[in-house]
């Protein structure tokens, strides 16, 4: 394990007073998740995919930086929730329109509900990704350099497949335009992490740089020193979504 790590895990520990576990997980469709610790479950689990393997390392930090992300405010850890009112709002509207491109009702349900909750956890994790981001290339400046521009690039190329035509013929606008608005925010954020102009350009010429731009201005507009950072960026993005009322946060105690 890299040593740069192996300080991190120990700083998240000193910091949240849990440790952190690690295991692989071949189901995964992401890269990486993290199961944060509770009273109840007091160990932060996290969890990498075997296919990115060579990028292990890496991506363990960047949950790890998540953690100290979320355990920064004093005395609190704020937890982001689906309003499942909102959410069977919205879920119940664009079911009808997919519904007529090839599902039947049912499936046509699941499915609403699935891209209603995949969006909001976007909202949620997104901006909390690049800030830790930044804050792996001040603490693990080694592992950083080593891992995470090849896994940044990697996650750009994924992100990018929704540009594909198919896909957005059938998304649901209200759904679509969200989700690529958040993505162009991140692939202007890491093109100017990584002085790389081309992940950007696919956002430029289907015309949604514009809108990753503004996500991209909120980010910045706040206060790197905030302890609430990843709070107060979910919020402003949130804000220019038009995405306030479909969560809320609940502060628990993070003992």
């Amino acid at each position: 394990m890299n040593d740069e790590l192996q300080k991190l895990m120990a700083r998240v520990e000193s910091q949240t007073g849990y440790p952190v576990s690690i295991t692989g997980d071949a189901e995964m469709s992401t890269h990486s998740r993290m199961v944060a610790a509770t009273p109840a479950q007091p160990v932060h689990a996290v969890f990498v995919t075997p296919k990115q393997e060579r990028f292990g390392d890496y991506l363990v930090a960047l949950q790890c930086a998540m953690l100290l992300a979320k355990w920064a405010e004093p005395g609190k850890v704020a937890d982001f929730t689906i309003r499942s009112d909102k959410r069977d709002y919205v879920a119940e509207k664009i079911s009808k329109k997919i519904e007529g491109r090839g599902l039947d009702a049912a499936s046509s349900a699941q499915y609403a509900q699935m891209i209603v909750r995949s969006l909001l956890q976007q909202l949620n994790s997104l901006p909390l990704q690049m800030l830790s981001i930044e804050y792996l290339r001040e603490s693990c400046p080694a592992l950083s350099a080593s891992q995470g521009g090849l896994s940044g690039r990697q996650e750009l190329q994924d992100m990018s497949k929704v540009l594909a035509k198919e896909i957005k013929d059938f998304s649901p606008a209200e759904i679509y335009e969200r989700n690529v608005a958040m993505n162009a925010a991140f692939a202007l954020f890491w093109s100017r992490l990584a002085g790389d102009s081309v992940c950007a350009l696919p956002y430029k010429v289907m015309g949604y740089a514009a809108k990753g731009e503004r996500l991209l201005a909120a980010y910045d507009a706040i206060d790197k020193s905030s302890p609430a950072r990843h709070r107060a960026v979910v919020d402003a993005w949130a804000a220019e979504l038009k995405m306030q009322n479909w969560y809320e946060w609940k502060a628990r105690s993070p003992s």
